[in-house]
């Protein structure tokens, strides 16, 4: 949805991401922001991280767009077939 839409309508979309919907905000038909529900971690996680076993990400996960993809014609399971040598 667009920046206004998104204004205009607050508290209603903040519900929606409360309901775990996630909300991509558009500018000019551009993406510019991605709405999601803010949970915290787990207390396995957060023993993990303690002992030394998990490193939590200090940077966001790369856009899928930003990620570089070599084409290919082939179905998803041919794909893996290739990749695990069948």
């Amino acid at each position: 949805m667009g920046v206004r839409e998104f204004r205009d309508h607050l508290s209603a979309y903040l519900e929606r991401v409360k309901a775990g919907e996630m909300i991509t905000v558009t500018e000019h038909g551009r993406p510019v922001a991605r709405l999601v529900r803010d949970e915290p971690l787990s207390p396995h996680l957060l023993e993990m991280v303690a002992q030394g076993r998990l490193t939590l990400a200090t940077k966001p996960f790369p856009r899928w767009e930003d990620i570089p993809h070599l084409p290919y014609d082939g179905s998803i399971q041919e794909l893996m077939d290739e990749i695990r040598g069948r």
